[in-house]
């Protein structure tokens, strides 16, 4: 019974795909695809880097690094 669900979700995206390769071509799905996955990877990255630099940025990073003021 999950497995009839599970293909019920599917088949709308599997009618599209197949709607497009049709229309377009499996080269230019392809080279779609791939563009698509470049973007998101380079976003992922992105955002990464900005919650990096946020996070070396914060206040808190800064007063734990800073030493006490009774220090001898």
């Amino acid at each position: 019974m999950l497995a009839d669900t599970v293909v019920f979700f599917l088949k709308p995206t599997d009618a599209l795909l197949q709607f497009v390769e049709a229309l377009f071509g499996a080269r230019f799905v392809e080279a779609i695809g791939n563009f698509l996955q470049s973007g998101l990877e380079a976003f992922a990255q992105t955002v990464i880097d900005a919650a990096l630099f946020l996070f070396a940025m914060s206040p808190f990073r800064s007063i734990s690094a800073q030493k006490p003021s009774n220090a001898t």
